[in-house]
């Protein structure tokens, strides 16, 4: 009957770790890849073929990727030099290494030259540098008009068209890997590593399906059990990066109150996105660790009405100011209330006002009752 006992219990574990990890708090995230190269047409085709956008992917910046790679040229010259007699006044001979690179030199609208250089350490304190080759690209005609002499110059012209067709990989965690972890709230854990939370699963799925036939890279996402120990240093990353995130936007903000300008539309707009996209962190993370980040979610309400209020003022100082220098060729604007800014935001974000400062009920459905429902809740 023990052994039985025994062996029940053992199941119950097993089935408790097994759904543990079943469920797990989210999936710890990490890259790599080596010798990638693809097309940027073939991406955009993994990319629709995945359900993501395939306009995410740019053509390739032909004189940017001919920079990239004059940038990554290197080669060596083997050579013998005399540097001497001997005794019997014969030639002493000393081989040498002399480095090989190359530099944009000149550039503007039409063209740009590169100029191969020799450089050589003729001390411990003094080297020389010799140019001996160079190439000129027509930006006109996309092409290389002066092709150079040596075999350097060839050399440099095949990395140049190999970096003008082809995207690496570093491209593809650019475009597939990094707004995965954006999109999702995902927090990172180590260098290189992310949680994605469980809320994010769905994007990670199609992050996932975008490079499964891309053999040299590779997505690896193992799940995060609960109950092995990941809560707490996943909870302290959060709240680090939410506090760091915070902190920049403070700074922001504070800049915001010293200029004698208003608040470029495009930047409210990404600073208010920024403040959605830490309360959608935070939910994530509460559902997935099972815990309170209140006092963070506060701080966020606080600083985004902050936020709100600098944009007001500086929109009234801006009528104002307008007002008073062609007060004698036109009737002065009513002052700009809380409707004005409120009028600019989107619907999210005046839900997540309404959140903070509404009687906890659902938020009407018509835009302006929602706006005056928060002014009134604001003022009082």
């Amino acid at each position: 009957m023990t052994n039985s006992n025994n062996k029940s219990n053992a199941e119950a574990r097993a089935e408790g770790v097994l759904q543990n990890v079943v469920d797990g708090i989210g999936n710890m995230v990490w890259w790599k890849f080596h010798g990638t190269k693809i097309t940027p047409a073939d991406l955009r085709v993994h990319l629709q073929n995945a359900g993501l956008n395939p306009d995410d992917v740019a053509d390739i910046n032909l004189v940017r990727a001919l920079k990239s790679a004059v940038k990554d040229f290197k080669a060596w010259e083997v050579v013998d030099v005399p540097s001497g007699f001997d005794a019997n006044g014969d030639v002493v001979v000393k081989t040498t290494k002399k480095r090989i690179r190359a530099e944009v030199v000149f550039e503007n609208d039409k063209e740009l030259t590169v100029a191969l250089f020799r450089h050589e350490q003729k001390a411990a304190r003094k080297a020389s540098k010799e140019q001996f080759d160079s190439l000129s690209w027509d930006k006109t005609r996309d092409g290389w008009y002066d092709s150079g002499q040596t075999e350097h110059a060839i050399k440099i012209q095949m990395m140049v068209a190999d970096q003008q067709m082809y995207l690496r990989g570093s491209h593809i965690r650019d475009v597939v890997v990094m707004p995965m972890f954006k999109s999702t709230g995902s927090v990172c854990i180590n260098n290189g590593w992310y949680c994605v939370p469980n809320s994010g699963s769905e994007a990670l799925e199609k992050a996932k399906n975008a490079v499964a036939n891309i053999e040299t890279f590779e997505i690896v996402a193992p799940v995060l059990p609960k109950g092995m120990g990941w809560e707490t240093p996943v909870r302290d990353s959060v709240e680090g990066q939410m506090t760091s995130s915070l902190e920049t936007l403070m700074e922001q903000i504070e800049g915001w109150e010293s200029m004698s300008q208003i608040v470029g539309h495009s930047t409210r707009e990404r600073v208010m996105e920024k403040f959605d996209s830490l309360h959608t962190m935070a939910e994530s993370y509460e559902a997935a660790l099972s815990v309170s980040l209140d006092d963070l979610r506060e701080k966020i309400g606080a600083m985004q009405e902050k936020a709100a209020e600098v944009i007001e003022s500086k929109d009234a100082e801006k009528e104002e100011a307008t007002a008073t220098a062609k007060a004698s060729t036109r009737t002065p604007q009513p002052p700009v209330d809380r409707r004005v800014t409120l009028a600019r935001m989107e619907r999210p974000s005046l839900e997540r006002m309404w959140q903070m400062f509404g009687d906890g009920g659902e938020a009407p459905t018509d835009r302006d009752m929602l706006i005056d429902g928060i002014v009134e809740a604001m003022a009082s």
